[in-house]
């Protein structure tokens, strides 16, 4: 037996912090090289972590000379992918497929081990995991292109390094590098002699391949379910997650754009809401609801979306609705037949806002690739793309008089454009996380944005002064929304509570407790008697001010329920 004095590469790893991309490559070519070779020979190891990696010689003394070891739990590959009657392996370099398993699905080991490659470059080159939370995690694999490695470019790690790594840390097995084609990344190429040419992997061993040609994670993976995985005697539950207390998921099955048939209980009547109002709900299982919120009856389930829908407007003529879709599209609906008007097409990835001009002779949406988009909804025509952002658009607002559009992006900024040139008059900084939504004062005097760094922003949008910052959630805000008198501020977040501030002294005036999973939006009734928000535990809910009581809770969505709108049959007041 071969005697390795320097121990194993954790040992190394728990001194050393992050370590030098060369050196980090080095030690990765080498584990791919013997990974490679057993995934060939039609074996998976199912449990590669850095306690597994020898050290044979490593600088300054020689150069790294590392071994893959601990093939105990390895296993020959009868069929490239097979029913798991126990999970193996260490949980935190656990592909997700193996930390929620679907029922019924089939696992890829020879995918599985090349995720957890990823996840040891990842914490070789930053330090610390590649995504800090399960539900983190779990957040990619619904919305896979919101997730960004910032760990990697903080710490100095090249475009190509985080390339290597989402492309084994995708999040759909399928869709991973195999090991040979990872051995020609370019990433790895300056550590292969030359002229070395690899040996391709058997026909009955090889993972299903799905024509990968750009590094980077698959734009719509299926959400798998949540579970309890058995490992050897004992057993680990994934339950609520410590950070944002997200309750277990049921399995969703892809096979259909159709959400899950459940039965819905119907809230008693609340009462003091009028009669014409209608609250809009979007979802993560595809469809918009339109809820009677006096009764708590679903009258209509839009479905025509592809994707998850992340966002809901009503037109202020009430005679329309807007829905933005991880399909890339904007669809416009009549609100009294629930008929898709039209389908606006032009965004090259996921549609994460919409909104309307108050005269609805405009709609405009913001992308994950970075743009906003002006359309003419009554011929589906793009009229402008306004482009400056150098990352996702999350939330796009107009002012009450349509002069101006602001954005709030995952670049932490919140810009203010004129839609009528499509210049951008001003970009306000001041946000140290993603702003995920933005929203004007009815005078349009002030504009609040939401951010992941957790406080609420109130700007001065002539000046684009900071006026105050308004501390006080404990995780990412998703979402605000003023009262239509600009008189109290909501907010919600992933810490799942709803605050009500008052924007004149950033006071805290209360917080709504009640949601079991984050509050992703937010919005008030026109006279603002009434606040309805929307959360990942999959319902609505609507709020008496006044004295924080939740009145009802709107059930039906199968799935997180991402965006909320009011509307109030007043000439279309919303």
């Amino acid at each position: 037996m071969e005697y390795f004095p320097l121990g194993d590469l954790q040992k190394h790893m728990s001194k050393s912090g992050p370590m030098p991309e060369t050196h980090v490559r080095t030690v990765i070519y080498q584990v791919l090289e013997g990974l490679h070779y057993m995934h060939r020979e039609g074996f998976a190891h199912r449990d590669i972590k850095p306690g597994n990696i020898l050290i044979k010689s490593q600088p300054p003394q020689k150069d790294w000379w590392v071994k893959l070891s601990d093939f105990g739990i390895s296993k020959r590959i009868r069929a490239p992918t097979e029913m798991q009657s126990t999970v193996k392996g260490t949980r935190e370099y656990m592909a997700p497929e193996l930390l929620f398993p679907k029922s019924g699905v089939q696992v890829n080991n020879q995918a599985c081990d090349m995720w957890s490659l990823g996840e040891m470059a990842h914490r070789m080159l930053a330090a610390t995991a590649a995504f800090p939370s399960l539900d983190a995690l779990f957040h990619c694999m619904i919305r896979p292109d919101s997730w960004r490695f910032q760990e990697l470019g903080q710490h100095g790690a090249s475009d190509s390094a985080e390339s290597f790594i989402c492309a084994l840390m995708r999040p759909t097995p399928e869709h991973r590098l195999p090991s040979g084609k990872a051995l020609e990344h370019e990433w790895i190429q300056p550590c292969k002699p030359s002229g070395v040419k690899l040996t391709p992997l058997r026909a009955s061993t090889s993972i299903m391949q799905s024509n990968i040609t750009t590094p980077g994670l698959v734009t719509n993976p299926a959400p798998n379910s949540w579970a309890t995985i058995s490992s050897g005697a004992s057993a680990l539950t994934l339950g609520q997650d410590q950070n944002l207390g997200v309750p277990i998921p049921e399995a969703i099955s892809n096979s259909s754009n159709e959400p899950t048939t459940i039965q819905v209980e119907q809230p008693k009547p609340t009462g003091r809401i009028k009669d014409a109002a209608r609250l809009a709900s979007g979802s993560a299982d595809k469809t918009v609801k339109i809820w009677d919120p006096a009764t708590g009856a679903c009258i209509s389930t839009l479905k025509g979306h592809s994707g998850w829908v992340g966002s809901v407007a009503w037109s202020h003529d009430a005679a329309r609705l807007a829905s933005g879709s991880a399909d890339e599209t904007v669809k416009i609906w009549d609100a009294a037949t629930g008929a898709c008007i039209s389908t606006l097409k032009g965004h090259s990835r996921s549609v994460e806002s919409v909104a309307w001009s108050h005269d609805a002779a405009r709609l405009a949406s913001g992308s994950r690739h970075r743009t906003v988009k002006i359309w003419d909804p009554a011929t589906g025509a793009c009229i402008s793309t306004l482009k400056g952002h150098s990352d996702s658009v999350g939330s796009v607002a107009w002012s009450h008089d349509a002069a101006r559009l602001a954005s709030g992006s995952a670049d932490e900024t919140v810009k203010i454009w004129d839609p009528a040139t499509g210049a951008c008059i001003s970009t306000l900084k001041g946000h140290s996380g993603l702003v995920e939504s933005v929203a004007w004062s009815h005078d349009a005097a002030r504009l609040v944005s939401g951010s992941r760094d957790r406080t609420v922003k109130i700007w001065d949008p002539a000046t684009g002064a900071c006026v105050s910052t308004l501390k006080g959630h404990s995780y990412w805000v998703w979402s605000v929304a003023w009262s239509h008198d600009a008189a109290r501020l909501a907010s919600g977040s992933a810490d799942k509570t709803v605050k009500i501030w008052d924007p004149a002294t950033g006071a805290c005036i209360s917080t709504l407790e009640g949601h079991s999973g984050s509050v992703e939006s937010v919005a008030w009734s026109h006279d603002a008697d009434r606040l309805a928000s929307g959360s990942r535990d999959r319902t609505v809910k609507i709020w008496d001010p006044a004295t924080g009581a939740c009145i009802s809770t709107l059930k039906g969505h199968s799935y997180w329920v991402w965006s909320v709108a009011w509307l109030i049959g007043e000439k279309g007041a919303v």
